[in-house]
């Protein structure tokens, strides 16, 4: 079984100033390299939004990777870190849903 470590991703410097200055162009090489789905330092970025809302289905089986950003940053007590723990985007299963319904 083929995992998602496997796969040869292209890799998006999203944090540096150039991909602030023109965000759409490095996703757009991106998809060239593979139609859905980039890395960063920190995580993996799906670059096509149809990919998204298909993967949407599968929602009580994804996990966004907010926590481990918090904790890259050593945010944890800080008052942001804890204002992102409890964003909708960093919540699971039926407490997600009722947030986002």
């Amino acid at each position: 079984m083929q995992q998602l470590t496997d796969l040869d991703l292209p890799t998006l410097a999203i944090s540096t100033p150039e991909m602030s200055k023109d965000p759409f162009s490095p996703f757009v090489e991106a998809r060239k390299h593979h139609p859905w789905l980039a890395k960063c330092e920190f995580a993996y970025l799906f670059t096509e939004y149809q990919a998204i809302r298909d993967l949407m289905a599968f929602d009580d089986k994804m996990v966004v990777g907010v926590g481990e950003m918090i904790d890259m940053y050593g945010a944890a007590d800080t008052p942001w870190g804890q204002w992102i723990k409890r964003a909708i985007q960093n919540q699971t299963g039926s407490l997600h849903k009722r947030l986002r319904d």
